[in-house]
């Protein structure tokens, strides 16, 4: 039954007044939801914010309490040394500071403002000066109240030691309440606050009376996932102010606290009513005016536009290519053909935008290149149309263009067409000049490629050139029966998919020439330590020859000289296949300690131990150490131990802050050190100690007979691998 033009009429007018009435009620609905987003959001961003300038002001802090105990370490741990030290600190702080210096015991001995020494303030049960005696080298401090004004203040505390003897600790704090200055963003009252690494609340901004320790925050769960290091948001908890809040938390890296940043939850949702609306009046004149719009013309537009409007909606959900009828009046009839050519532009981009994707992931994968070409080729011609197609690369050696991988072509183009000359016909001028070429009518220019063979299958061809940063490393030429059938519109999409495939095109030669340059540098380096090896085994039995035929010193100096080279060789092979990764030194000394003292000749035994903490030294250190104790070792096997089978030899290993300190000890007879012998073998222990390891040597007698020889050489903790000493 058709519709009378009055219900047609009544039929438009709620075509357009529901959508635009359920948009309003979808809008007002989800506005709830988006407002609890946005709130979290924001609230992150100023939690990240204020994080930030927590750590950086609580990091300025650690750097004048570094100060403060590097000063304390200079004046020996004396309080009043150390008095006017303070004092200068607290007033060059542009914050009101307390500045205090504690003795081992825990008691302030020194301080700003000095009411903190005259109220006997002892902190030795403070976890933060235990976890300092104990051996730590800083603390962040959190006191609920003052010694002076009983006001919460934060800050940190440094110990101050004297090599291993701790003289004390020194700590700089501020009150919580001028935090708040720091911060530039300006937040309401009670928005934010700062939770110490237990779980207290420390600090809210805005708040000054506070009962501080009733606020035990550690079992919200927004806190506790701050506290384990991530950072978290929550659309709902309890904040300090008991209230349902919405907000985020962020950890105040390194000191443990957390930032705590939010709103409450009436407040958002009271804004988001407003905002929904103040966005609904809005409506009102729009409905109106398409209320009148639908009454006037509902009858010629009302369909047509409904057809347009729900083909639109489907090509919105995926359904690419989709058309209108172009009925109704001339300007409708243009609107929908205009529609209609957009829909075939939209599903074209659609179809080679997921020909790209594939091509781009096909290109990335570890697939072998001619897989790779021949998935690529198949994908542009199933988007392109084309009716065949070709890729060519360039040959490395000749430079012709030889075909990769190709579809739909017949044998007898393959044994004309194999290879190309650079710079002839179609492709080998595409490559030369890094150009693509369109040609609209091959039967009219048959010379210009070899697929005029073809002219029964081809009128159309496309030749673009895969290239990547102006290197051409090959074509790809698409074909099509139909005259004109490639276009200049279609060259950007088709550049791009050939520089995709140009891309794997590249990465193989790469690939493979890496792989090539790293087989013949590890054969290089595998040649080059057999001769290493070879060389310093045939000149350590060179020097044992000469020895066999030389008598007394000469024999020795020889003999020495040999062992001296064998240390050489233990080095080289401890280092082979280790790259420049460093070597510790106590594993360095047993190679020594095994090849010096394990087979003396006569019968003569030598017990020896290696004591110690693990020291990591790098590759330019090792040579010069095990020289060293090749020497030492050698010296206590010909004259610690005069007239006795056997003796014993200690080598320890430690470090004395930057200084790696190693110690050769002996039970023997001893050394008379008023007289240190000149001899060689001290010689060079002096040179490579003082010379090539930049550090020095010491002789002492043992407590219970005996000799000690001290070595000490620059050693930072974090050597990285390979580094210089």
């Amino acid at each position: 039954m058709r519709l009378s033009i009055r219900a047609q009429i009544i039929v438009a007018c709620l075509a357009v007044i529901l959508p635009l009435a359920a948009v309003e009620g979808y809008y007002v609905l989800d506005r709830y939801t988006s407002a609890r987003r946005h709130s979290t959001a924001h609230a992150l961003q100023n939690a990240q914010a204020i994080a930030s300038a927590a750590a950086a002001f609580m990091a300025t802090l650690q750097d004048r309490a570094l100060v403060l105990a590097q000063e304390a370490r200079l004046a020996a741990g004396d309080p009043r040394r150390i008095q006017p030290i303070l004092e200068r600190m607290a007033r060059a702080t542009k914050t009101q500071a307390y500045v205090a210096f504690i003795l081992p015991g825990g008691r302030v001995a020194a301080a700003f403002p000095r009411e903190i020494v005259a109220r006997g303030l002892n902190v030795a049960d403070r976890p933060f000066f235990q976890a300092l005696r104990a051996g730590g080298e800083w603390q962040p401090v959190n006191l609920t109240q003052s010694p002076v004004r009983g006001i919460p203040v934060w800050g940190v505390a440094t110990a101050v030691r004297e090599g291993n003897r701790f003289l004390g600790a020194v700590t700089i704090s501020v009150p919580a309440g001028d935090f708040d200055r720091l911060i530039r963003m300006k937040l309401p009252a009670g928005s934010w606050s700062i939770v110490d690494g237990r779980g207290r609340l420390v600090y809210v901004n805005g708040v000054a009376e506070i009962p501080w320790e009733a606020r035990d925050r550690s079992r919200v769960d927004l806190i506790r996932r701050a506290l384990s290091g991530e950072e978290a948001t929550s659309e709902e908890f309890a904040g300090p102010d008991g209230q349902p809040r919405i907000g985020a938390s962020v950890p105040i890296r390194p000191f443990g606290w957390v930032v705590e940043v939010s709103e409450p939850v009436s407040q958002v949702l009271a804004q988001a009513r407003t905002e929904a609306w103040i966005h609904g009046s809005k409506y009102g004149p729009a409905l109106a005016i398409a209320l009148l719009i639908a009454l006037f013309i509902g009858n010629r537009l009302g369909l047509p536009l409904g057809r347009l409007t729900a083909a639109a909606g489907r090509i919105a959900q995926g359904e690419y290519g989709l058309t209108a009828d172009p009925s109704g009046p001339p300007e409708l009839v243009r609107l929908v053909t205009a529609f209609n050519t957009m829909s075939t532009s939209v599903a074209r981009r659609h179809k080679w935008d997921e020909a790209l994707k594939a091509i781009g992931q096909v290109a990335a994968s570890r697939m072998p290149l001619d897989e790779i070409l021949a998935a690529g080729l198949e994908a542009m011609m199933g988007v392109s149309g084309a009716s065949l197609g070709l890729i060519r690369l360039a040959d490395a050696k000749t430079r012709d263009l030889v075909i990769a991988a190709y579809r739909d072509l017949p044998p007898s183009y393959l044994e004309v067409a194999r290879a190309i000359p650079w710079g002839a016909k179609l492709a080998g001028s595409v490559a030369a000049t890094g150009e693509p070429w369109l040609v609209g009518h091959l039967r009219e220019q048959p010379e210009v490629s070899h697929l005029s063979l073809l002219a029964d299958r081809v009128q159309s061809l496309a030749c673009l050139p895969l290239k990547t940063h102006d290197r051409v490393v090959g074509t790809i030429t698409l074909g099509h029966s139909q005259p004109e059938f490639f276009g200049s519109s279609d060259l950007p999409v088709l550049l791009q998919a050939a520089s995709l495939l140009a891309g794997a095109v590249v990465a193989e030669q790469l690939h493979a020439a890496t792989s090539k340059e790293a087989e013949e540098k590890s054969l290089l380096f595998r040649e080059l330590d057999h001769r290493v090896r070879n060389n310093l085994a045939a000149l350590i039995s060179l020097l044992h020859l000469a020895a066999e035929g030389t008598e007394g010193a000469a024999a020795e100096s020889l003999q020495e000289m040999a062992e001296r080279v064998a240390r050489l060789a233990d080095v080289h092979n401890l280092l082979t296949g280790r790259g420049m990764q460093p070597v510790e030194v106590r594993e360095l000394a047993e190679v020594v300690a095994k090849n010096v003292l394990a087979a003396l000749p006569g019968g003569a035994r030598i017990h020896w131990k290696i004591l110690g903490v693990p020291i990591r030294i790098p590759p330019s250190q090792v040579t010069p150490v095990a020289l060293v104790l090749n020497e030492l070792l050698t010296n206590c096997a010909k004259h610690a131990f005069p007239g006795r089978p056997t003796g014993s030899v200690t080598i320890l290993v430690t470090r004395d802050a930057d200084e790696a300190v190693l110690e050769v000890r002996d039970d023997g007879v001893g050394l008379d050190l008023a007289r240190v012998p000149a001899g060689l073998g001290l010689t060079i222990v002096r040179t490579l100690a003082t010379q090539n390891l930049k550090g020095s040597v010491a002789f002492a007698m043992a407590g219970e007979g005996g000799t000690v020889v001290r070595i000490r050489f620059p050693q930072p903790v974090d050597t990285p691998a390979g580094g210089a000493p």
